[in-house]
């Protein structure tokens, strides 16, 4: 008896879950443990103006407010961007079973239903 699976479908029945609710858990860590990094930086920067004597100066205050707003853009930016490529690399290479490869698969043919191509 030979039985058709739609992709990802065996990796799900095997591990319990979705692999997408893995990585998604991996990149919201990712994602939680920038922003202590750049309280720490921000802390730091303001005791370094008050250590200077400039905590009374706007323009540096200010300075130092925008380009903490510039430095959270750019690592969630680059952030989103390695988490992108992670999610899709995993996908296509950890969690993907090969036909045969796990007991008591070999009948199984992985193709999506002819419905489904029109669907995407």
């Amino acid at each position: 008896m030979t039985s058709t699976l739609p992709p990802g479908r065996l990796v799900t029945e095997l591990m319990g879950f979705p692999p997408q609710v893995l990585l998604d858990d991996l990149v919201n860590g990712l994602h939680e443990s920038v922003h202590p990094a750049l309280e720490s930086v921000h802390t730091a920067l303001r005791t370094w103006l008050n250590h200077t004597g400039n905590a009374d100066n706007d323009d540096l205050r200010l300075e130092v407010e925008e380009g903490m707003i510039a430095l959270q853009t750019l690592l969630d930016s680059n952030n989103d961007i390695a988490a992108d490529g992670f999610e899709t690399w995993s996908l296509r290479n950890i969690f993907t079973v090969q036909p045969g490869s796990v007991a008591g698969t070999e009948d199984v043919r992985f193709s999506l239903p002819e419905n489904s191509a029109s669907a995407c």
